[in-house]
């Protein structure tokens, strides 16, 4: 039979406490081994997970090395278990976070085959040399070499203390040990049959003698067949339950996932809703709503600057990030300390920082700075992640009825009144005698109303109307960016023009240094190596050669995703460039040696086609078909 150590914590506190630190409880000697010390910390209720979370390390004070099986116990459900390992002298392990679904502060930990060998699990009951598992002791190692494979192995009973634990205070006493305390144990019995000897006759007592030791035999053959089928059972129950917890959090950060990849942009009453949300809850707090200063929206993205009296502002962003994600931030400013620490310390704060993705201890989706501008501080508050606002009841009420003043029509009516004031001071500019000097705001109120032809038009104006020595290459790149871009305007042969513009300027710029060769080592390089790759596909359908020379200037600089490019030029012989597959393949291949799993997908269609100079070959496509699945498994077929 298993010898089974039930030991009990006294904690002294019985409730969690909101904003304390967890702390480990004192080390603990095991009343029956006591080499083998214990240390509980209770974590409290974790709302990720719907449980609460427990904590429990072990050290070994033994001159031998020492394994054993634990398991702790919370108000009688099992989960933190299982073969703890070999354990040096003087070592320590510990097992955290792991939760339970039980409130209880009740705890009982179980300590069960203990062993005294170099490697869990070398210790038995009757192999000829194994150690036995070990005996009650003082500090010093007690057990038994076996001499013989039939070595019995005694069986002592059960030491319990018993207690109470509360989270954050981990008691130091420990109850007297006492036989009376049940041993918890929620492995399934199993029972065999015990063999019943046949009366011997007294006329033959050697016979009896044999029978009874053939009848021990038996019997100690049940007992090690019942502690294994047990053993397996348990190891069974564990692997399922740590099975179904892992389940159950990877269901949940799916569910989260899923979520987050929601897109909210096409349903303009869900930006609406924020900011009629923002704009109630900000005057609830004392400070009245002004206007909107500025809306800007593409098929990325929408922002609104709310401005509300005092100089108080806030401003809303919705992004759909470049991995399928939205983003929620959210951002207040004043320029006035006073007000700065109303907002910060009012109600709608604390709501706000509720409402996040990650829900691990510590993290935080607020953050809050000062910078000084013109002899003015202003003093910022951030929301970089406001996941699962839009499902609060406050939230979902504005969204069904809206939210109206004397002074707030409303967002969208709001936001028509910011468009239509754009309007009509673009018109005035206009006829004024100040236009050309005023060409990059009106190119900005054009952009921000997505009238891009008329934006291109006027910051074209204010570029070229900027003496040729004070030109800035972001100015060229913004006029670039809006030929590029798919969503704009498009056309890439004025988009080559503006680009090559912009990365002159940046190679003659004074106040940065280009690092080429060397890595994006710093923002503008990193900018510059986008610029370089855009440019190489603004002018690869006229000029093959010289986007191929492009892509490797942008390989140079860090970008290896730029070798596909430069590779299906080749594979399709654009601009002006003869098909040549054996080149395209070698620079997929350098693009695959760098984890580029567009490139090994490119390789295997290659290889199941064949083409010019290189022939069919189905082995090798496969192999890297398998390689481009396995990188990203979006090119899996």
């Amino acid at each position: 039979m298993k010898k089974y150590i039930l030991l009990t914590f006294i904690l002294w506190q019985t409730a969690y406490v909101f904003g304390q630190t967890s702390q480990w409880g004192p080390w603990t000697s095991v009343s029956c081994y006591k080499g083998i010390q214990y240390s509980i910390m209770n974590l409290g209720f974790n709302k990720s997970t719907n449980s609460y979370w427990w904590n429990v390390r072990w050290k070994n004070n033994y001159s031998k090395t020492v394994s054993f099986d634990g398991e702790v116990i919370i108000g009688g459900e099992n989960s933190i278990h299982g073969g703890w390992g070999a354990l040096q002298p003087g070592g320590t392990q510990t097992y955290t976070s792991v939760p339970y679904k039980s409130s209880s502060t009740n705890f009982t930990v179980r300590v069960t085959k203990v062993c005294f060998a170099e490697r869990y699990g070398g210790c038995s009951t009757n192999i000829e040399g194994y150690p036995n598992y070990a005996e009650c002791d003082n500090g010093t190692p007690n057990y038994k070499i076996n001499p013989k494979k039939t070595a019995n192995n005694p069986q002592n009973g059960p030491s319990t203390t018993a207690g109470k634990g509360s989270p954050n205070n981990p008691g130091s006493g420990s109850a007297p040990a006492s036989s009376q305390n049940p041993i918890y144990n929620n492995t399934p019995t199993v029972s065999l049959p015990t063999y019943t000897p046949p009366v011997a006759s007294t006329n033959n007592n050697q016979g009896a003698v044999n029978t009874q030791r053939k009848i021990e035999a038996i019997n100690q053959l049940g007992q090690q067949t019942i502690d294994l089928i047990s053993s397996i059972q348990a190891d069974a129950q564990r692997r399922k339950e740590q099975k179904r917890i892992e389940a159950q959090n990877a269901a949940v950060e799916s569910q989260k996932k899923a979520e987050r990849r929601v897109t909210t942009l096409k349903d303009p009453k869900f930006f609406e809703t924020y900011c009629d949300f923002i704009v109630a809850n900000v005057e609830a707090i004392g400070f009245s709503y002004a206007k909107i200063s500025k809306y800007t929206e593409d098929s990325k993205g929408k922002t609104a600057t709310i401005d509300f009296a005092n100089n108080v502002q806030a401003t809303i962003r919705h992004m759909l990030l470049s991995d399928g994600d939205m983003l929620y931030t959210l951002d207040f400013t004043a320029n006035n300390q006073v007000y700065g620490n109303h907002l910060a310390n009012s109600q709608l704060f604390d709501f706000l920082k509720q409402f996040h993705f990650y829900e691990y201890d510590g993290y935080t989706n607020y953050s809050s700075s000062s910078y000084t501008t013109n002899n003015i501080t202003n003093y910022s508050y951030r929301f970089s992640d406001l996941f699962r606002l839009e499902k609060s009841q406050p939230f979902t009420n504005l969204y069904l009825q809206g939210y109206k003043t004397e002074n707030y029509s409303g967002a969208a009516s709001e936001i028509n009144k910011y468009k239509t004031s754009s309007l009509d001071e673009i018109s005035k500019l206009l006829k004024s005698d100040k236009a050309v000097a005023m060409s990059y705001t009106i190119a900005s109120k054009y952009e921000e109303l997505k009238d891009y032809d008329n934006a291109v038009r006027y910051y074209t104006i204010n570029y070229y109307n900027t003496p040729e020595e004070k030109r800035n290459y972001w100015l060229a790149d913004k006029i670039a960016d809006l030929y590029y871009n798919k969503e704009k305007l498009d056309k890439k042969d004025s988009a080559a023009v503006w680009l090559a513009r912009t990365l002159k300027l940046m190679e003659n710029d004074p106040k940065n240094k280009l690092d080429i060769g060397k890595g994006e080592s710093n923002w503008f390089d990193s900018k510059y190596t986008t610029l370089l790759y855009n440019y190489g596909n603004s002018v690869r359908k006229t000029d093959g050669k010289l986007a191929v020379e492009t892509y490797l200037k942008a390989v140079r600089n860090g970008y290896t995703g730029a070798y596909t490019a430069a590779g299906v030029i080749y594979e399709l012989g654009e601009g002006g460039v003869e098909k040549d597959w054996k080149q395209a393949q070698a620079y997929y291949e350098k693009d695959a040696e760098k984890k580029g799993a567009k490139a090994m997908y490119y390789l295997g269609q290659l290889y199941e086609k064949g083409g010019p100079n290189l022939e069919k070959d189905e082995n090798k496509a496969e192999k890297w078909f398998k390689k481009a699945c396995k990188a990203d498994k979006q090119y899996c077929k």
